[in-house]
C-alpha cells in the first residue's frame, strides 16, 4: 500500500485505541492516526485533520453514535463512519445505524472484520470523491455553455 490512510478514532480508552491501531498496522496499512474522546472535538478536528475514515465506539461517555453521525454530517457528510458495538447489539440496531449514514457496523470482539469495514469505507469515500469531481466538471461545462450563449 502506498497511500497513507488518515483515521480519526473516537475512543475514550487509550488501550482500545492502541489495539485498533496495532490491528490496522498488522493488516499492512500505513496509517496516520488520531484519537479523540469528546463530542466537541468532532466538529473541530475533522476540518483540520481531514480523515479518510472515522472509527468510533457506538456508546461513548455522555453521547452515542447517533450524535456522532449528526456532528460528522455538519462538517463532512461524505466521511465514511465505522462503528464498533458490543456483542449485545441486535441486527435491527445495526441496520438502523446503517440507515442513518454509518458505513459499517461491527462488534468490537471481531477486529479481524475491520479490514473489510475499512475496504468498504475507502471505496465509499473514493466513489464520493469521484462523484464530486464529476459534478464539478458538469457545472463548469454548463457555466461555459451559458457564458458562450450570452
Amino acid at each position: 500500500m502506498n497511500k497513507i490512510i488518515k483515521i480519526l478514532h473516537i475512543e475514550p480508552s487509550i488501550s482500545s485505541s492502541r489495539e485498533v491501531e496495532k490491528t490496522l498496522a498488522g493488516m499492512g496499512y500505513q496509517v496516520e492516526y488520531k484519537r479523540i474522546e469528546t463530542r466537541n472535538e468532532i466538529e473541530r478536528i475533522i476540518p483540520i485533520f481531514t480523515p479518510d475514515v472515522l472509527i468510533s465506539e457506538f456508546q461513548l461517555r455522555g453521547f452515542d453514535g447517533n450524535e456522532v453521525l449528526e456532528r460528522v454530517s455538519k462538517v463532512n457528510k461524505n466521511l465514511p463512519v465505522i462503528f464498533f458495538t458490543d456483542a449485545a447489539s441486535t441486527v435491527k440496531e445495526k441496520l438502523e445505524l446503517l440507515k442513518k449514514g454509518a458505513t459499517y457496523v461491527l462488534e468490537k470482539s471481531k477486529l479481524d472484520e475491520l479490514e473489510l469495514a475499512l475496504f468498504i469505507a475507502l471505496k465509499t469515500n473514493n466513489a464520493s470523491d469521484q462523484a464530486q469531481k464529476q459534478n464539478a466538471i458538469e457545472w463548469n461545462v454548463i457555466r461555459n455553455v451559458v457564458k458562450d450563449a450570452s
